[in-house]
């Protein structure tokens, strides 16, 4: 069985990863929202957009120069989906900027990552937005990574509890890297290699139940 992006974007999401560019490699013709128009700072450039990859979602992917913290990104965000009818969430993230070394990057280099999300009961679906700055040598770039995604709204309830299961027990970065070596070219993840590959892993167990239940709510 294969795992699709937006099961593993949302888990390393959680984590304070995300694994941004494998998303803005993906295309596919066909527009899960089409009545949906992800709204764009002036002045992004390397624009990507991604449609039904993973199923039922639609990303879009670019960057812009503005330095940190970038509060004008997410008035911008705010503004345009309160204008279309989406309520801001501070459940799942609150909006306070991060700083880590992302050690699923070559050269793990530091990162500063702010998330935050919206949700439309109507629609049942939610926009997710990740912001992200690295770290060029000594100094920050003032070059920031946008994404924002439009998912259905699922309930994470378990993946987070299976989250800081990982933390509390320091097994996190070692999963993380563990799925990671599984990606394949198309950015999913062989979860079925994964455990056929450690039998003894129930970590690997564990998130393939929750994410075959994901999917089945969709």
């Amino acid at each position: 069985m294969r795992i699709r992006s937006i099961y593993i974007a949302l888990f390393l999401c959680l984590g304070g990863i995300i694994a941004i560019s494998a998303i803005g490699e993906l295309h596919s013709e066909v527009d899960p929202y089409p009545a949906i128009e992800i709204p764009i700072m002036p002045d992004g450039y390397q624009i990507k957009r991604v449609f039904g990859h993973p199923k039922k979602t639609k990303s879009l992917n670019y960057f812009i120069r503005v330095q940190y913290p970038a509060n004008q990104v997410l008035q911008f965000y705010d503004s345009k989906f309160r204008e279309i009818g989406y309520i801001a969430s501070f459940d799942k993230f609150k909006r306070q900027w991060e700083c880590f070394t992302d050690g699923t990057i070559e050269g793990s280099p530091r990162v500063r990552q702010l998330l935050a999300l919206w949700i439309n009961p109507e629609l049942k679906v939610e926009a997710f937005l990740a912001l992200r700055y690295a770290k060029d040598g000594e100094y920050w770039d003032d070059e920031l990574h946008v994404l924002c995604q439009i998912q259905p709204l699922i309930d994470i309830t378990r993946l987070e509890k299976f989250l800081r299961q990982l933390k509390e027990s320091r097994q996190q970065a070692e999963f993380m890297k563990l799925l990671d070596s599984y990606r394949m070219s198309d950015g999913e993840v062989d979860i079925d290699k994964a455990i056929s590959e450690n039998p003894d892993n129930d970590y690997l167990k564990e998130y393939k139940r929750i994410i075959d239940e994901m999917k089945r709510s969709l």
